[in-house]
């Protein structure tokens, strides 16, 4: 009964997004790769690659959006290999690889690149043909295929459906007797569903009480706290932290001193240690440098623990956690202290090679494999990251708070658990709403259904409209399904204007269906 074929464009778009998702993949890894420290030769095929790449998926991908065409074109720029850009240090190159690579892996991601039939949809229109008909599903799945998803092309396909489904209201005597026995089958499950929802209404009204006295013993426990109970803890993990704390603040100044002198003035001449006092070796203002350094760590710190605390308040108020300012000042302190690590490296087989201890000189790639350079790392940023949690843990002990605050804070919790059991009574009462409403639609659909199967007896054929309605949803669930599998991010905004089409269309019908008996709503 139903017509259109498949398009040829349709597979030649299809092969198109494949094509670009495999080159985005292979980009994300030789990225990858490339953080590794291998031959220039590889650099130099990698420039390429990318930049090949990059003008193969802006030629082939037509739905691109604006903000990823930016990003290729800064990437384009970045390897291009006809005016290479040359940073020299390997270490500046592996942020921008890291980020390239994760730029290609989201676009790989992302939905604006072309989707293929999925094999649910190909079962769809290979199953669904019973006696020269395909159920609405793949009928609207084939239509909007055939149309290029065009809004304006619906209404055709629509008639057709309408078409179909008065056929199907075409009944001989047995048909007849068929409807009718169905339609007293659904009125008995209607009932029985009803039944059910009767019963779960009442089960919801036996919950809202008892959520409602459980509201109800937590504010009696709020004014039992105002009236002076109160919680106490146990004091030695807060004085064990806070001593530990306090050695690690000492360790960490004086790590960073000794570090940072050796990173910013140079490892001290003659020697192959980096490991030493800056304050007998410099004086005036670089005294007051070496001093501030390690300030700045334990102000990162103190930052991480702002941080955390801000996230305990956004957990109180049921809020989601944001954990992106600690990734960063985590990232920031990483490559401060690779910074420091890589210059103390340097400086250590500068004066190795300068006293002929070593032949080679240095090359930032033997960083990889210097021992001095994971030292810094390993007694610097693990312990700093230690020291950070350790510190949130001290400050935001109840010991350290009055004792009004201890009292708020029990109050907050008090006052999260009502918010907690009040959103269950919210979802008890718009439970109890939903089951209202269905038990409402049910007492419809089985007067509606009662009043068909009268119909059906005085010969007089109904036309019923929710199932109308159902025939029209199904057909344009399909006819969705392949819009959102083509059109990645332009299937939105084409449904939009589809579903305006179709409502008018629906609505004119239903006004305009002539008979002499209608059920339905």
């Amino acid at each position: 009964m139903y017509g259109g074929g498949c398009s040829n464009d349709f597979y030649y778009d299809t092969m198109s997004a494949n094509i670009v998702k495999i080159i985005c993949a292979v980009c994300t890894i030789f990225l990858l790769i490339a953080c590794l420290p291998l031959p220039i030769e590889f650099y130099v095929i990698l420039r390429v690659i990318i930049f090949i790449s990059v003008i193969i998926i802006l030629v082939n991908e037509k739905n691109i959006e604006m903000k990823w065409k930016l990003l290729l074109f800064v990437i384009a720029f970045i390897f291009n290999p006809i005016l290479p850009l040359y940073l020299y240090e390997k270490i500046f190159w592996i942020p921008i690889d890291l980020i390239s690579s994760g730029v290609f892996l989201l676009m790989f991601k992302q939905k604006y690149t072309s989707k293929t039939i999925t094999p649910m949809e190909e079962k769809i229109l290979e199953t669904t043909e019973v006696e020269n008909k395909i159920t609405y599903h793949a009928y609207g799945f084939k239509s909007s295929q055939h149309a290029k998803s065009r809004p304006e092309a619906v209404v055709n396909f629509l008639d057709n459906v309408y078409e179909r489904f008065i056929e199907d209201q075409k009944l001989d005597a047995k048909g007849i007797k068929d409807r009718i026995d169905k339609l007293r089958a659904e009125v008995q499950q209607a009932r029985a569903k009803k039944h059910e929802t009767q019963a779960e209404i009442a089960t919801c009204e036996n919950l809202k009480l008892e959520k409602g006295k459980q509201i109800e013993e937590l504010e009696l426990e709020k004014i039992d706290i105002r009236n002076g109970e109160g919680e106490t803890g146990d004091t030695i993990p807060f004085v064990i932290g806070t001593f530990i704390t306090v050695l690690l603040t000492f360790y960490l100044f004086t790590f960073y001193s000794s570090s940072g002198y050796a990173a910013l003035y140079g490892v001290k001449e003659g020697t192959i240690s980096w490991i030493s006092n800056p304050f007998a070796e410099i004086s005036g203002g670089s005294i007051a440098i070496v001093i501030l350094f390690p300030v700045i760590f334990l102000g990162l710190g103190f930052l991480i623990h702002d941080a955390l605390e801000k996230n305990k308040k956004l957990a109180a108020q049921n809020k989601p956690k944001k954990f992106m300012a600690i990734g960063l000042l985590l990232f920031v302190t990483l490559l401060a202290d690779a910074f420091i690590g890589y210059k103390i490296s340097q400086g250590v087989h500068n004066n190795e090679f300068n006293g002929g201890l070593i032949q080679e000189q240095w090359h930032y790639t033997m960083v990889f494999s210097d021992i001095n350079f994971y030292i810094v790392l390993l007694l610097g940023f693990v312990v700093y990251v230690i020291w950070g949690f350790l510190l949130n843990f001290v400050l935001s002990h109840p010991y350290l708070k009055t004792e009004n605050e201890k009292i708020k804070i029990l109050l907050e919790n008090i006052n999260r658990k009502i918010d907690e059991k009040r959103a269950e009574l919210a979802d008890i009462v718009a439970r109890i709403n939903s089951q209202s409403n269905l038990l409402l639609s049910l007492d419809d659909d089985i007067s509606g259904k009662g009043n068909d199967v009268i119909g059906y007896e005085n010969g007089v054929i109904p036309v019923n409209i929710p199932s109308l309605r159902a025939a029209v949803g199904e057909f344009m669930g399909g006819w969705g399904a392949y819009t959102h599998g083509f059109f990645g991010v332009k299937a939105d905004e084409m449904l939009k204007q589809t579903e305006q089409i179709k409502e008018e269309w629906q609505n004119n019908k239903i006004l305009n269906i002539k008979t002499e008996y209608s059920s339905g709503k």
